[in-house]
Order: C-alpha cells, then sequence, then structure tokens
C-alpha cells in the first residue's frame, strides 16, 4: 500500500498509553559542538522529543534501531517493537564483523577517517585495559547486555551508511533545558541520507525515567553508582524530518487487540518492566525472544531450559499479582 503522510510524528503504534515511549516536553536545539559544523539551514531540524529505551548495555542498539526505522521509513516505534530483539542481536554482529576486518577505514566525521584496526585497539583498551586483546574486545562486544558507547557507535554508522547525531543536554536561553550536537558522526559523508538522532546521558548527572518528567538533571553525589552513558533516540518534530510516512499494512498489522491488551497489562505494572529489564541482561533471554519471534515452534524449547523458563514465570508472576 503506498504510505500516507502526516505533519507530525503518529503515537506509537505499539505503545501502551503509560508504558516507555514519547516525553511530551520538546527540547529546543540550542548548539552545535560537534566537529563536522555544517552551515545552518532554515529545514534543519530544531527541536526534538525523547523516544526512551529501557536502562542496559543495550540502549545504543535500542536507539540505534528506533532511530533508523524513524529516518528510514518516518515510523515510530518503541521497547514494545516486536523485532527490537533481533534487531539488537543483528547489529551487534554488523559491528563485530565490521570491526573485525582490520583493513576497514572508518568515517568519523568532517572528513576524518580511522582504521579499524587502531579503533579497535583504542577501544579495547579503553574498555578492558591495556592487556586486553582484540579478540576479548570483539567478544565482549558481541555480548547481549554489554555496555557500548562511541567505538561501536562509528561502527554502526559506517555499516549503516546513514550518519548519527549525538546530542547532550544543555541551559536554554529561557533557562529550561535544551540540547546540543556534540557529534556528527559520517558527516558529509554519509550525509544525502536522513540523519539517526540520539541523546547521550551521564548517568551521574541526568536521567530520563517517565515519559511525563522527560529529562531531570541529578544533583551530583545523589548516585552512588556510574552506570555510563545512557542513550535513547529522539525524534525531530520541527524542521527536517518531521513529517512522517506510515505504512498502512504495517499499521493494520499492528493492531492486535490481544497483543495490545498485553502490552497495557506490561506497562501498568512497574513489577513487570523491572522484571523484563532484569531477564534483558541474560543474553539467553534475549536469543529465546528473538528466535520466537522468528519461529513461535521454538517456544517448547526454551521453554525446557529452567533459567530461562523462570524468567518468563519472573514475568508472568508480577503481571498475574497485578490484575
Amino acid at each position: 500500500a503506498r504510505p500516507r503522510a502526516r505533519a507530525q510524528p503518529r503515537a506509537l503504534a505499539d505503545e501502551a498509553p503509560t508504558g516507555l515511549g514519547q516525553c511530551a516536553t520538546p527540547y529546543p536545539l540550542v548548539a552545535d559542538e560537534s566537529v563536522a559544523r555544517e552551515p545552518a539551514r532554515a529545514a534543519d531540524a530544531r527541536a526534538f522529543v525523547v523516544l526512551r529505551t529501557l536502562p542496559g548495555g543495550d540502549s545504543l542498539y535500542h536507539a540505534t534501531a528506533l532511530a533508523m526505522r524513524y529516518a528510514e521509513r518516518g515510523e515510530v516505534h518503541s521497547m514494545f517493537w516486536p523485532v527490537l530483539p533481533q534487531l539488537t542481536i543483528s547489529l551487534r554482529e554488523s559491528v563485530v564483523e565490521l570491526l573485525g576486518d582490520r583493513s576497514r577505514v572508518l568515517h568519523l566525521g568532517g572528513g576524518v577517517t580511522i582504521a579499524a584496526a587502531d579503533l579497535v585497539e583504542m577501544a579495547a583498551e579503553r574498555r578492558l585495559g591495556s592487556a586486553a586483546s582484540e579478540a576479548d574486545y570483539l567478544k565482549s562486544v558481541y555480548e547481549l547486555g554489554e555496555y557500548s558507547g562511541g567505538a561501536e557507535l562509528v561502527a554502526l554508522v559506517n555499516e549503516l551508511r546513514r550518519p548519527a547525531r549525538v546530542y547532550e543536554p544543555r541551559p536554554a536561553p529561557d533557562g529550561s533545558v535544551g540540547l546540543a550536537c556534540v557529534a556528527a558522526v559520517g558527516v558529509p559523508t554519509f550525509g544525502s541520507a536522513s540523519a539517526m538522532h540520539l541523546i547521550a546521558l551521564d548517568s551521574l548527572d541526568w536521567r530520563c525515567d517517565n515519559d511525563a518528567e522527560g529529562l531531570v538533571r541529578v544533583p551530583r553525589g545523589t548516585i552512588a553508582k556510574d552506570c555510563g552513558v545512557h542513550f535513547h533516540a529522539l525524534l525531530p518534530t520541527q524542521g527536517r524530518g518531521a513529517t512522517t510516512a506510515v505504512d498502512e499494512a504495517d499499521a493494520d498489522a499492528m493492531g492486535d487487540s490481544g497483543a495490545d491488551r498485553m502490552r497495557a497489562r506490561v506497562a501498568s505494572s512497574p513489577e513487570a518492566l523491572e522484571a523484563i529489564s532484569e531477564a534483558a541482561r541474560d543474553p539467553r533471554f534475549a536469543r529465546a525472544i528473538a528466535d520466537v519471534a522468528r519461529d513461535p515452534s521454538r517456544a517448547a524449547d526454551y521453554a525446557r531450559d529452567p533459567e530461562v523458563a523462570r524468567m518468563l514465570a519472573a514475568v508472568l508472576g508480577k503481571l498475574r499479582a497485578n490484575d
């Protein structure tokens, strides 16, 4: 079916009203601190809303998948998107394959390039210490739940051949929160493709825990554990990229009332969301979701795994307790 255009991002097609979704507050672009600065154009994106992801080491891949889908097709999805687990696995595998090719030359931004071998060496030392080998680093990248950051984002941009703009919170002129573009990866090399927009939040300074509050500054010293940088997707609400196209077939397929009821139950139960978040840190659980999504008959195989069955039971138990 022919896509139909809409003037603003539509409501989340696979999102319960109280679940992880779009923050209500639009945040203006107040500065461009990236190396690959481009001349400002009147049509450029000037404000964004945050599309939240779950805590954990997979946030870069979740945010990239959501931002990529929006950049490609103008579709807005959420953490309940059925194909997200498989996309997370596929993106990690692509990063490992690309970074494992020592002959590759990768585009950073502003016309600067780096050899894949050099990027891996720097990332391995920074992430795992000076004694870490290339194999150790690539193994950690492959593991679901393991944190990924700048090096892996460079690999994703070069693999997808789509630029990514990364933002951080900054004070706006009126004293509210704005956004500054701190990195433009793949610009201008892949500039002909619509950019993916991501926000990177230092866990010691910022949080974005629910749709109503949006970005909240965390006073220094109130969080004892540094959980690294957490990535969320950003959706343009003004300027270039703010128009969306919705595929009729996709919209129809997402109307399953049974799935909607289950998502509503999960989203209305903080305990269930917490159980899912905990379970998603286990690679077997994430892979089980992806495999069953491709082939429902695999559910019986995973039910024989006591640990996976335990995690599934924990989620279902939280849901029953909430009924």
